[in-house]
């Protein structure tokens, strides 16, 4: 993909795709490590609110 990139776009284009694929990479690492933590706070039932 690399090569194909490099060949038909130019060595700019290929380190901007690779730039937007790192973050794509990095978004998702953080979707998955966040993931179990949100599952659990949705499972939790809500606060009730406390009266003074």
């Amino acid at each position: 993909m690399e090569q194909y990139v490099g060949k038909h776009f130019g060595p700019d284009a290929l380190v901007e795709a690779q730039r937007v694929g790192n973050g794509i990479r990095v978004r998702a690492a953080q979707k998955a490590r966040l993931l179990p933590q949100l599952r659990a706070a949705l499972q939790t039932p809500p606060h009730s609110p406390q009266s003074h």
